[in-house]
């Protein structure tokens, strides 16, 4: 397809880690992809709004291998785990100085300005390199050890789910359940979703509002107690998904 385009101006927007899965490309995909796109001059929007969240250390963004490329887009609710702190940010290289400025122009009629404070505090997260790094290592430690206490509970059902490999998500399928399912009306993802939250209390986003029409369900792991400062991670109180989690099993063996 960037062959047909040819010298074209052209923009591909790549999203990594993905939302709702949570997967993300290896570094050896990444750097193939990187060889294509720069062959045919291809710039790239990088929707990297998960990627400090990685649970790989050595994950790669694309900008390490066409840096000339690639815009990097992340924000403070997603990539620093900071749910509604509403301020993202697009760092531009210097060879795209002109796409750049284009960008602001436009951006300043299209977007609202974040809240001041949010935009100091952030300002000043990210230019103390040291508190940053720790945050971000915290904070992957904290949900991997979450999702290493959850899985187990998935691990005894007929649900499928991809490898999560950063974010705070698990996206679930239920099609092995499909013809169970069926008998109690529930034939999409919305009407699963909307099950789960009436009779079960668990809140979900359905694969339908993601543009997938598979029985899938994105669960998001943030119910918890926890301080960062004063507790160790052991300690996390995930009380209340472990007792989702056991409903919902409890739920799928009704369906058999």
């Amino acid at each position: 397809m960037l062959q047909e385009i040819g010298d074209e101006p052209k923009m591909i927007l790549l999203n990594y880690p993905n939302n709702p899965t949570g997967t993300c490309y290896s570094n050896k995909e990444l750097e193939s992809m990187a060889k294509i796109l720069k062959k045919h001059n291809c710039v790239v929007f990088g929707d990297e709004i998960y990627l400090n969240l990685s649970y790989n250390p050595k994950q790669r963004s694309l900008s390490y291998y066409i840096p000339e490329l690639v815009i990097r887009g992340s924000s403070v609710s997603k990539d620093l785990a900071c749910g509604g702190y509403r301020l993202g940010w697009c760092a531009f290289p210097e060879t795209l100085g002109k796409l750049f400025t284009r960008c602001c122009q436009y951006g300043s009629s299209v977007y609202s300005c974040a809240p001041v404070p949010i935009q100091y505090a952030t300002q000043e997260l990210l230019e103390n390199q040291e508190l940053c790094t720790s945050y971000i290592e915290k904070m992957k430690d904290l949900f991997s050890h979450i999702i290493g206490e959850l899985i187990p509970f998935l691990d005894n059902t007929k649900i499928k789910y991809p490898g999560i490999e950063a974010s705070w998500y698990v996206y679930l399928d239920f099609k092995s359940y499909k013809e169970g399912l069926k008998k109690i009306g529930v034939q999409d993802s919305i009407q699963l979703s909307h099950y789960l939250m009436v009779n079960y209390h668990i809140l979900t986003v359905a694969a339908q509002h993601f543009g997938d029409d598979s029985l899938s369900l994105r669960f998001s792991l943030v119910d918890f107690e926890f301080d960062l400062e004063k507790e160790d991670i052991k300690d996390v109180n995930i009380e209340n998904m472990k007792e989702g989690f056991q409903e919902l099993c409890t739920f799928l063996d009704s369906l058999k």
